[in-house]
């Protein structure tokens, strides 16, 4: 499997007989990704969208949620910019990892009414993954370890991270679960 954590989530939902929709800010790995999840049985489209486009987003909720509704709905987006180290952060850069959450609040108001219509459904948000193994923040740390530290034996293996995902779905039994690459 190609990839971080959206990937991991797309490979376990589509082996839990879930039709994947991918959306990314670039169709630049779409093929690859769609070849992968295809190999392995699993039925797969890809979308174009930065979600912090509003419309745009809309417009691909709408297309992916074409019969009315969208059963699960994952948001993990994946960064933007390097990490910076704690010890360069001013107010601007924190402040700006809230950009994030608005999209998400988004995604929630558009697939949520469908949800409830049917009954069923799920949201899951992933959130403070920095060094989820095989992801772009991962490469990013990896291409600088000087600068930012070396995640060396502080990884988190994006495949578990799925599984565990799979399981609050079909168990509901928890609204949250907090992993630690730091092992506290």
């Amino acid at each position: 499997m190609c990839s971080g954590l959206g990937m991991s989530m797309a490979w376990r939902f589509g082996r839990g007989g879930f039709r994947v929709a991918l959306v990314s800010r670039s169709a630049a790995r779409h093929g690859t990704y769609l070849r992968d999840l295809a190999s392995l049985g699993i039925d797969a489209t890809a979308h174009t969208a930065d979600v912090t486009d509003r419309d745009r987003l809309r417009s691909v909720l709408a297309e992916i949620g074409w019969d009315g509704s969208i059963a699960l709905a994952y948001y993990g987006p994946g960064p933007t910019q390097q990490p910076i180290p704690i010890t360069e952060m001013d107010m601007a850069t924190a402040q700006s990892a809230f950009e994030w959450v608005w999209p998400a609040v988004d995604v929630v108001r558009e697939v949520l009414p469908g949800m409830l219509d049917d009954g069923d459904g799920g949201l899951l948000f992933a959130g403070g993954l920095s060094s989820v193994e095989r992801g772009e923040i991962h490469a990013m740390v990896t291409a600088d370890p000087q600068r930012i530290g070396s995640p060396d034996g502080h990884t988190l293996d994006p495949d578990r991270l799925a599984d565990t995902a799979w399981g609050m779905y079909r168990t509901r039994d928890r609204a949250e679960e907090v992993f630690d690459a730091f092992g506290g």
